[in-house]
């Protein structure tokens, strides 16, 4: 049997907890609750006119370099597209968002979000199917104003690999 870093891989069939105390590793994406991840792959082949026209500017790192996914699972929830990386989340709002039952669920959604360390920015089909440029430099904008968690210390602050220039005497 090949075993990979010291330790067998997980056997086909065994829980992710099984595999932990086999020896295995831990998965590389936080579990998604079955139903969340058929809901999530069924509205990405059911997305809307500016869910389409949105997603044409930023699949495959075409806006900025940046990598979004859409139709993401975070928690109990299925945004419409997140930038991981800088921890933003893009919602986009028809109609049926304007009335009161369901602005107080999305403000309750959004304070969830939040709370998880996540930005919002929402807008309308409308404005999408519109105003396309304005949306993307509000997206550009909001992601310039801010340092993604991975790349908050600048290359001068970290610790040179076996010391450097320092660890010479060299000024």
């Amino acid at each position: 049997m090949v075993t990979h870093g010291g330790t067998p891989p997980p056997l086909r069939g065994r829980s992710v907890r099984e595999a932990n105390r086999e020896g295995g590793t831990a998965p590389a994406h936080r579990p998604v609750a079955g139903i969340n991840r058929f809901r999530a792959k069924s509205m990405r082949s059911e997305m809307t006119d500016a869910e389409r026209v949105l997603w044409i500017q930023l699949r495959a790192h075409r806006l900025n370099g940046l990598s979004f996914r859409r139709q993401v699972p975070i928690g109990s929830f299925i945004v419409d597209f997140a930038c991981h990386e800088y921890r933003l989340i893009v919602e986009l709002d028809g109609s049926q968002h304007a009335n009161d039952r369901e602005a107080r669920r999305d403000r309750l959604r959004q304070a969830w979000l939040n709370a998880k360390g996540y930005r919002v920015l929402r807008f309308w089909n409308t404005d999408v199917l519109r105003h396309r440029e304005s949306v993307l430099e509000a997206i550009i904008e909001t992601i310039a104003r801010s340092t993604p968690p991975s790349r908050s210390a600048k290359p001068t602050d970290l610790p040179l690999k076996g010391g450097g220039e320092a660890s010479r005497g060299q000024p």
